[in-house]
C-alpha cells in the first residue's frame, strides 16, 4: 500500500479542504443537468461547421484567439457587474492559470487548427474522444471518481462507436491528414486533464463565473501568443467569417463554457463527460446539413452505439448493480449449461 491517500480521504498533516460532492462524484442527473449537458455538447458540436467556415479566411489560432476574447469580454462584462471576492493566494492562481491552458486555449487552438484539414464531422468525433481520456485519468487521479468495469466498458463501448463513425466518415479508406487527427486528440487529452482541475481548483474560487472568466483570460493570452506566426499571413474578415467568430465566441465558448462548468460542479466529471459523445452526432449532422458533407450508411450504427453507451454510462448505481447482477447470474448459468 503507497501513501497515497484514498478517495475521500486527507494525508496527515494536509489542512486543504475534504472534497466536496462534485469531487467525489456529484449529485445524480436530473432533469436540469441534462439539458444543460445536451444544450452544451450541441453548441460544441457547431464548432465544426463554425471552425471551417472561418478558417477558409482566417488562420486557425488567430480565429481562435478572436472567438476567445469575444467570449472574455462578455464574462468580464458580468462579473464586472457581479463583483464576487476572487482569491489571493497564489496556488488558487496557478491552477486557474493551468485551467486555462489545458480546458481551453490547448484544445481550442489544436482544434482548429485541425478543422482547418479535416471533414466538420469527424474533427468533432476526434474531438469526443475526451471522455475516454477523462475515464483513463480518473483512475488515477487523487480523490477522483473510480469508474467500475461495467461503466468503463460502456464508456469504451461508445468510443468505438466514434471509431466507427470516423471510419464511416473516411469513405472506408482511412485516408485522412494524420497530423491534424492527432493534433485534435491531442487537445482532447489536453481538455480532459483541465476538467479534471477545474472540479477542485483550490481555495478562493467561491463562484464559479469568476473561474470561468479568469481561466478564459489566460486561455485567451495563451492563444493569441501562439497566433503571432500566422500574422504574416493574408486574412480576409468576409461577412461569413465574421459570422462564425461571433456566433463562436457568444454561444459555443461563453454560453458553453458555464453551462459545462456549472454542469461538471454539480453532477461529477465521469457523468458529465460521457454527454461529450453526443458532440459528434451534432456535429455530424450539422456538418451534412449546413456544409453538405456526406452520410454514408455506415455511419447510423456507430452513432447509434454512441446513443446506447450514454445511456449506459449514466445509469444510477442502483440500476447498475441490478444489471451486473443480472449479467453475473446469467454468465453463470451459461458455464454451468457448458459444464454439464
Amino acid at each position: 500500500m503507497s501513501g497515497t491517500p484514498r478517495a475521500g480521504e486527507r494525508a496527515s498533516g494536509d489542512s486543504s479542504p475534504r472534497p466536496g460532492p462534485a469531487l467525489r462524484g456529484g449529485r445524480p442527473l436530473d432533469a436540469a443537468g441534462i439539458a444543460a449537458a445536451v444544450l452544451t455538447c450541441t453548441l460544441w458540436g457547431s464548432n465544426g461547421v463554425a471552425g471551417r467556415i472561418g478558417t477558409a479566411d482566417i488562420p486557425p489560432w488567430t480565429l481562435a484567439s478572436i472567438r476567445g476574447w469575444i467570449a472574455f469580454l462578455l464574462l468580464a462584462l458580468v462579473l464586472s457587474w457581479r463583483r464576487p471576492k476572487l482569491p489571493r493566494s497564489w496556488p488558487a492562481w496557478r491552477r486557474a492559470v493551468a485551467i486555462g491552458v489545458l480546458q481551453t486555449g490547448l484544445p481550442t487552438g489544436l482544434f482548429f487548427w485541425g478543422v482547418h484539414r479535416l471533414d466538420a464531422g469527424l474533427a468533432m468525433v476526434m474531438m469526443s474522444t475526451q471522455p475516454l481520456f477523462v475515464a483513463l485519468l480518473l483512475q488515477r487521479w487523487p480523490g477522483g471518481e473510480r469508474l467500475t468495469g461495467w461503466r468503463l466498458l460502456a464508456l469504451l463501448g461508445g468510443f468505438a462507436g466514434v471509431g466507427v463513425v470516423a471510419y464511416a466518415k473516411s469513405g472506408s479508406s482511412l485516408e485522412f491528414h494524420w497530423p491534424a487527427l492527432m493534433a485534435i486528440g491531442a487537445g482532447a487529452a489536453s481538455w480532459a486533464a483541465g476538467t479534471l482541475i477545474m472540479r477542485q481548483p483550490g481555495p478562493g474560487w467561491e463562484d464559479f463565473h469568476a473561474l470561468v472568466t479568469c481561466q478564459m483570460a489566460v486561455a485567451c493570452a495563451f492563444m493569441t501568443a501562439v497566433a503571432v506566426h500566422e500574422w504574416w499571413e493574408p486574412v480576409r474578415f468576409t461577412s461569413e467569417a465574421l459570422l462564425s467568430v461571433v456566433y463562436m465566441g457568444l454561444f459555443t465558448t461563453a454560453v458553453g463554457s458555464v453551462l459545462w462548468f456549472w454542469s461538471v460542479q454539480r453532477h461529477g466529471a465521469s457523468r458529465i463527460s460521457a454527454f461529450v459523445f453526443a458532440i459528434p452526432v451534432s456535429g455530424v449532422l450539422l456538418g451534412a446539413i449546413v456544409l453538405g458533407e456526406p452520410l454514408p450508411p455506415l455511419l447510423f450504427p456507430g452513432l447509434l452505439l454512441v446513443a446506447a453507451s450514454l445511456a449506459l454510462v449514466n445509469l444510477p448505481e442502483s440500476a447498475w448493480r441490478g444489471v451486473t447482477g443480472r449479467l453475473t447470474s446469467l454468465l453463470q448459468q451459461g458455464r454451468a449449461a457448458v459444464q454439464r
